[in-house]
Order: C-alpha cells, then sequence, then structure tokens
C-alpha cells in the first residue's frame, strides 16, 4: 500500500488539536459574571456576548440619548420549574402530532396542552415544533393589569410621556387553575382572548382593542376596536396586529415577544446563547408618580439563562417585518427575553428586553411577562411597559370578551 506524504499525516493531527485550542480559547473569552457583579459601560465588553448585539448600545449611549446609560445588577441562576400538571396533560399528546410541508400541524390539535410534549433537538423540525410548543405554552389561565403601571414613551429630544390601559387576557382552553378547567366553553370556537382597554390621558380615553385567537390553528385571527369618539365598534383590519399599539413600540403579534399565527411564518434555530435575563423583576415604575426626565428601565435581578436564538420570517412579503429574532428560554420554552426586528428593506428597526417574574402559580412559582423595553432605532422612540399583574383569579367568562361587552365598558 502506498504510504501517504508525512505533512497528509502531520495536518491530520495538527487540525483538530488546532480545533481544541481555538474551542478553548472560545470557552476562555467568554467568561461569566458572578452574582453580586455589576455591568455597566466600563466593562460591558467583557461580558457584550450575554447579550444581543443590537442591544449594545443601552450601555454605550443609551440609544443615543433615549435612556439612560445603564447599569445591570447579577444574581444567582434559579431553575425554572414547570407545573407537574401541565406536564401530565400534555403527555397525551406524545407522538400524536405531525407537521406537513406547509408547517400546518397534522392529527386533529385542538389546544389541549403542548402539541410536540416528547419533541427531541435531532428532530428535522425541530424550530417549528419548538414554535408550536411555544404557541402551546402554559403561561396563565387569566390574567389582569390593573394599570397601577403604565406605559412610558420617549421620543428623541422630547420629555417623557405616558399611558395607562387594563391588558386583560383569557384562555379558554388548557385552563390548569381557575374552573371550569380544562375548558371554558364558548359559542366560537376560542382558544384565548386578550383587551387593551386604554384609560389614560384622555385623549385615547375608552379606546379598546378585542382579538380572537381560534382553536383551530388555521382560522385567521378577529380583532375589534372601539372608538369612544364615535361609540361604536369596528371590525379591524388583518394589519391591525403589525400595527403598533397607542403609545408603544410594539403591535399585537409583538406580544409576549412572539404573538403571530404560526402557520404564518418559518423558523431557523440561529445558535443557542447564554444571556442575562430577569425570572424576578422587582420594578414596577407608576406613571402617576414617574416625574423623571429618562425613560424607566429595569436593572436588578439579571441572572444567566440558556436560550435557543431563532429567527422568524414571514410568508407574506408585505409583512412590515422580514425578519424578527427572538431568544427563547431553553429550560421552560415560554420566556422570550429578547427580540430583534428587522423592517421590509432588511434594515434594523426594533429591539426589546423583556424582564420576567414569578407567581405563585399551582405547585411553584412561575414566571410570568412582566414588562417590556422596547426601541425603535428608525423612528427614534423608546418605551417601556411596566406590568402590574395578578393572574387566575378573575373569573372572567366568555362574556367580558365579546364585540358588545366592549360598549358597555366603553361607556
Amino acid at each position: 500500500m502506498q504510504r501517504k506524504p508525512w505533512k497528509f499525516w502531520t495536518l491530520l493531527t495538527f487540525v483538530p488539536l488546532l480545533s481544541t485550542l481555538l474551542m478553548a480559547a472560545w470557552s476562555f473569552s467568554q467568561e461569566l459574571p458572578k452574582p453580586g457583579e455589576k455591568i455597566d459601560k466600563s466593562n460591558f465588553k467583557k461580558y457584550a456576548h450575554l447579550f444581543p448585539e443590537e442591544f449594545a448600545p443601552a450601555f454605550e449611549d443609551g440609544f443615543g440619548g433615549l435612556i439612560s446609560t445603564i447599569q445591570v445588577n447579577v444574581v444567582a441562576s434559579k431553575p425554572i420549574a414547570v407545573p407537574k400538571e401541565w406536564i401530565a396533560y400534555s403527555g397525551k399528546n406524545k407522538g400524536k402530532y405531525g407537521l406537513d410541508a406547509q408547517g400546518n400541524i397534522t392529527g386533529g390539535y385542538n389546544r389541549e396542552g403542548l402539541p410536540f410534549p416528547d419533541l427531541q433537538r435531532n428532530d428535522k423540525d425541530f424550530a417549528a415544533k419548538l414554535m408550536w410548543n411555544f404557541d402551546g405554552r402554559y403561561q396563565f389561565d387569566e390574567n389582569l393589569d390593573h394599570a397601577r403601571g403604565g406605559s412610558f414613551e420617549k421620543r428623541r429630544g422630547e420629555d417623557v410621556r405616558w399611558n395607562n390601559a387594563h391588558l386583560i387576557f383569557l384562555y379558554f382552553k388548557s385552563r390548569m387553575a381557575v374552573s371550569p378547567k380544562p375548558d371554558l366553553p364558548n359559542p366560537m370556537g376560542l382558544y384565548k382572548a386578550s383587551m387593551v382597554h386604554f384609560i389614560n390621558p384622555e385623549n385615547v380615553k375608552n379606546t379598546i382593542n378585542l382579538t380572537y385567537r381560534y382553536i383551530d390553528p388555521n382560522k385567521p385571527d378577529d380583532t375589534y376596536l372601539y372608538l369612544p369618539s364615535i361609540r361604536r365598534v369596528l371590525r379591524a383590519e388583518a394589519g391591525q396586529r403589525s400595527t403598533p399599539l397607542l403609545g408603544n413600540v410594539a403591535a399585537l403579534d409583538d406580544l409576549f415577544g412572539f404573538d403571530g399565527r404560526i402557520p404564518e411564518f418559518t423558523y431557523t434555530i440561529v445558535r443557542e446563547q447564554k444571556v442575562l435575563a430577569i425570572t424576578e423583576n422587582t420594578f414596577m415604575p407608576k406613571s402617576t408618580t414617574w416625574k423623571r426626565k429618562d425613560l424607566p428601565f429595569p436593572v436588578d435581578n439579571y441572572e444567566i439563562r440558556d436560550t435557543y436564538v431563532i429567527d422568524i420570517k414571514p410568508k407574506d412579503p408585505k409583512y412590515p417585518q422580514s425578519k424578527k429574532r427572538i431568544w427563547l428560554e431553553k429550560e421552560n420554552g415560554g420566556n422570550i427575553y429578547y427580540i430583534v426586528a428587522w423592517d421590509r428593506a432588511g434594515k434594523l428597526w426594533k429591539v426589546w428586553m423583556q424582564p420576567f417574574k414569578r407567581h405563585a402559580m399551582l405547585e411553584d412559582r412561575f414566571p410570568v411577562l412582566d414588562g417590556a423595553f422596547g426601541v425603535d432605532v428608525q423612528f427614534g422612540m423608546a418605551t417601556y411597559y411596566g406590568a402590574d399583574v395578578t393572574v387566575n383569579n378573575q373569573k372572567f367568562t366568555y362574556n367580558d370578551f365579546t364585540p358588545a361587552s366592549l360598549l358597555k365598558r366603553g361607556r
């Protein structure tokens, strides 16, 4: 047998060795902060790998002066428990559903538990199934924001403005805590409903937005809008879901980081990344007492979390965002900590950060979205929404979420 030249064997030995050394150097460079450490402009570059690169201006210049340059305080990471009832409830779906070529779920999924509770990383449709699980995750049965916080808005060169709104969410399927459970009967075949009722300032008072999402995953959402100026409820355009809410950077599809209809997008895992994020938020600014010139921003309780970085692209070429990138918690598959969006031309458009707060729920404390900081880098505007929520004890019914109910609520 002909012997290979010595250079060939040297190369075979050298390349793996070099790869090992490079990986070791990379691992060494990914230094992690210790609990009690503070990260600000002076040492941010050392820990830049724990944030999206588009979030760096928060430390460097406050996104061009929209906020004060930030300092975050690091704490020890805590496990995120997924309720045992939810795991057991979802277990019946193992191996039951699949995806077709268009990303639609097959097998008659009726929104009862996670559709893919046994999802494995080596699944060829992992990204799409992960997002179906995200869409079907357990958050709560009911959620009421009492509007003692507020949504703060700052445009470059202007003072902070604010508005208040009641945000109300109700799930009709997969209920774990509030009777009737697991289903709340309704004549519309609804999976969930959400309502945004503005109460301040005066020029938007009693404007109300109501959205329906159906059990049938192929049925488009319905959106209704009550306008106090004409005292009428209007059926909103489908594009309303991508139109920013009053006084906010986020649109309906941006709520919770991503609330678009799963079949209308494609999904790609970009990488896995450790980030610094909040699962136990203690910051709740009140619009009635916030007198400062700078925008509110939570700085405490940042812990290291493992995430999937996922690119979300719309199938509709007319959708305003050409791409959205999310940082999704790996441990419970439900927390989106950071979001970055690009416009149709592929230019950076919006950047968000979302803190969570653990609420006593079922057998443990479970994280629920507790605010959102967002920047429209093109328009020169930033917002912070400070939540003040109660979960699972409002006893809402379907009649509280009908178009007719908007008339009563608005008047």
